[in-house]
């Protein structure tokens, strides 16, 4: 199964084969996690082409914005140490805000609280086009850090001396000029 094959009972793309499964041109057996169907099923290819949706959490108190340093592990050491706010990518068929929850959970093991969305930047990375969407956000709960190496509070002031990501460095840019007031 390749990442843009989904289900065709319910259209997820969280398919996972059965061992004994023997893939047939068009086919695979096993099972969908989210409907659970166990029957052959026929794949379709993911229609969805263009820019990866990817959700960030902007957690702010008292004037200080929360931020976490990307460790050397991990799928992208070529981004490793630098500071992002925290979040992942979209899977196909979800939405957003479920997203950024789930990525939260993984992360820090923390539920959160989505005040509002912020804004939406497009950038590229690694010759890639990510489409960031940043929402305000509540923990509920301390955070455990279990997949960044490092966070920091820091003031708006301060937000450049820290290297961030192109959409992450935007978003502080338009932050400075009080672009979400």
């Amino acid at each position: 199964m390749t990442p843009n094959d989904v289900c065709c009972n319910c259209g997820c793309a969280r398919w996972k084969h059965n061992q004994y499964s023997r893939p047939v041109i068009g086919k695979r057996t096993g099972h969908c996690r989210r409907c659970g169907s166990l029957r052959c099923c026929q794949f379709r290819r993911n229609p969805k082409k263009g820019p990866t949706d990817v959700v960030a959490a902007v957690r702010a108190e008292c004037g200080f914005y929360w931020i976490c340093k990307r460790s050397s592990a991990g799928n992208h050491p070529n981004l490793a140490n630098m500071w992002e706010y925290p979040g992942g990518k979209v899977e196909w068929g979800e939405h957003k805000r479920d997203a950024l929850r789930r990525e939260m959970m993984e992360e820090f093991r923390v539920r959160i609280r989505i005040v509002r969305e912020l804004d939406t930047i497009t950038s590229f990375t690694d010759g890639h086009e990510y489409r960031v969407t940043f929402f305000e956000t509540l923990f509920t709960e301390r955070p455990q850090l279990r997949i960044h190496s490092e966070v920091q509070w820091v003031t708006v002031k301060h937000l450049a001396d820290y290297p961030h990501l192109p959409s992450g460095e935007e978003f502080n840019r338009r932050l400075l000029r009080g672009y979400y007031e």
